[in-house]
């Protein structure tokens, strides 16, 4: 099982890692020229970045594509199902710990940037400027952590859903839980659980997010364990 795991990770980080530093160079290269407009242009204008937003998005369009183009290769290399769930859960916490420390070192070097030139027309917001008025650095820390993981987490299960049923039955599918939203007593249940997760509520449990992270990952089981290798979104 070891060796089908180191094998699965390293499939993962070679189809990835180039993938992954794109995003961050683009992202580091879009500020850098947002700092040196808002050092030539004084005063004249204010400028703003944020880090999160984009770390989100980025993680939502990885991680639909990222089961299509990994699942169907590794499997017809002859490796089983079961280490690909365990080597793709692991890898998700891998993934989201590795974007976040990213994050947080970015937005100590930008910060940092931003105080040595003391650029007053360039605010850049990090997730400790969101919460650093509740919630201590751990605290947050961990809370963008679970936001990239299950964000990551959850586009890697509609992407497999997809993938395993087709465009028709995922749509059905992925419809039905706004649909459950009008049964009252479930609806009143999913709206609590959200402000179990919401960071802004007073509701907000943090083990919430560890649930909410077993359910992707049972949910994912479901979806692979009988997946065929072949597309359906591109088959006829």
């Amino acid at each position: 099982m070891l060796n089908k795991l180191n094998l699965n990770f390293y499939y993962f980080w070679k189809t990835s890692w180039t993938t992954i530093s794109i995003f961050w160079c683009i992202y580091f290269g879009f500020i850098c020229l947002t700092l040196i407009m808002a050092v030539s242009l004084s005063s004249s204008i204010t400028m703003s970045g944020i880090n999160v937003v984009p770390a989100t998005i980025f993680c939502l369009i990885y991680g639909l594509n990222f089961f299509k183009d990994s699942f169907p290769h590794i499997i017809k290399l002859g490796l089983d199902r079961y280490s690909f769930l365990l080597s793709i859960l692991i890898y998700m916490i891998a993934f989201a710990l590795a974007m976040t420390v990213i994050s947080q070192l970015s937005s100590w070097i930008i910060n940092g940037l931003t105080t040595v030139f003391q650029l007053e027309n360039f605010s850049y917001i990090s997730m400790t400027d969101l919460l650093m008025n509740g919630f201590n650095k751990g605290e947050i820390f961990l809370y963008e952590f679970f936001l990239y993981l299950l964000f990551f987490g959850l586009a890697i299960l509609i992407g497999s859903i997809f993938f395993r049923f087709g465009q028709k039955v995922g749509f059905i599918l992925l419809a039905i839980i706004p649909a459950l939203m009008i049964i009252k007593p479930v609806g009143v249940q999913l709206i609590t659980f959200i402000h179990f997760i919401a960071v802004d509520n007073p509701q907000y449990r943090f083990p919430s997010l560890i649930v909410l992270f077993v359910i992707i990952g049972l949910f994912l089981w479901l979806t692979v364990s009988k997946a065929s290798v072949i597309d359906k979104t591109t088959s006829k």
